[in-house]
């Protein structure tokens, strides 16, 4: 009688322990695309690229998460890259094609970033 307690033990905790894989609902992926949306939206204000490139990675996991039936947190990942990527990638943009229209803008930066680096 003994023995069979002792292998319906090992049979319950066969079932609840399946050798230690992580569960694949994406759930990590939906808080990965959040923290990055929101990193994203936050930093893209000092630094356009890191803005471009974690609103561009909030999405592809967004998605993918969405994919494999995570919902809240996805959502607001995908959403928050989608708008830190397009405001972002826009200001890059505008700047880029300001720079190139007024010559003056190129000038004061390059006076400003020569006096920070100590050139004359």
């Amino acid at each position: 009688m003994e023995n069979q307690e002792f292998q319906n033990y090992g049979q319950v905790y066969n079932q609840m322990n399946d050798g230690g894989s992580a569960p694949s609902g994406g759930k990590g992926l939906a808080v990965a695309s959040l923290v990055l949306g929101i990193v994203g939206a936050v930093m893209g204000c000092c630094f356009y690229i890191v803005g471009i490139g974690c609103g561009i990675a909030a999405i592809v996991m967004g998605a993918i998460a969405k994919k494999k039936g995570q919902r809240g947190m996805a959502t607001a990942g995908l959403i928050l890259g989608i708008i830190a990527t397009v405001i972002y990638a826009g200001a890059w943009i505008f700047t880029i094609i300001y720079a190139s229209t007024h010559p003056e803008y190129m000038e004061n930066y390059n006076r400003i970033m020569n006096s920070l680096l100590g050139k004359k």
